[in-house]
């Protein structure tokens, strides 16, 4: 799994922590909290709609 240089799974999850990546989740309300609580461990922040109406404005 070799991607611009990138070949271990440690050099993947310190790039994700330096960059803080914002993640919009689609998920269901069983696995909301699991889904999110894995994204804020790698040092990633979430965000998940629970409407259609307001995935336009959540992904702006």
């Amino acid at each position: 799994m070799e991607k611009d240089g990138i070949n271990s799974f440690g050099a993947y999850l310190e790039l994700i922590t330096n960059r803080n990546p914002v993640v919009h989740q689609i998920t269901n309300f069983v696995t909301a909290n699991d889904c999110a609580n894995a994204v804020l461990a790698m040092g990633g922040r979430t965000v998940m709609a629970d409407y259609i109406e307001e995935i336009e404005e959540i992904t702006s």
